[in-house]
């Protein structure tokens, strides 16, 4: 295997590969993604290839839905031009706790492990202790990440 220099120089992008090869999928190949966020201008064909290996059986199912995991593409990415967005979150309904993460619009990837990223490892390999095991436990999550 063959990694690009570019890659080892961002903390983030070994960060992405990393938990790939721990088991994890992309955020955005979560079965309920269209729920949480709205593809728009991609190149031809783009939606189709990112979206085609939409797992049925993610090792996040009963974690929300996170736009700031490392795993996850940011607004920009795949775009027919730089002012062009390819995803955007939907607004978010807290009344519904409608993706309690999408408080901004635009998506922008993390640089570092985001808080659920953590403890999704934790849940999975049993290592640490999960600040939360569900989207029921959620407020647990976020008060870790203070």
């Amino acid at each position: 295997m063959e990694i690009a220099e570019s890659v080892c120089t961002s903390f983030s992008d070994l960060a992405h590969l990393a938990l790939h090869v721990l088991g994890f999928d992309h955020e955005f190949h979560r079965q309920e993604v269209e729920t949480y966020v709205a593809f728009t201008k991609f190149f031809p064909n783009e939606k189709h290839r990112l979206l085609k290996s939409i797992m049925p059986n993610p090792t996040y199912r009963h974690m929300p839905y996170n736009p700031h995991s490392v795993l996850h593409m940011d607004s920009f990415q795949y775009a027919s031009n730089s002012q062009d967005h390819t995803l955007l979150t939907l607004h978010y309904q807290p009344e519904k706790k409608h993706c309690p993460l999408c408080e901004y619009e635009v998506v922008r990837k993390g640089n570092d492990l985001h808080p659920l990223d953590m403890n999704n490892l934790n849940l999975l390999y049993g290592c640490g202790t999960p600040n939360c095991s569900d989207e029921a436990s959620l407020e647990e999550c976020h008060e870790s990440e203070t």
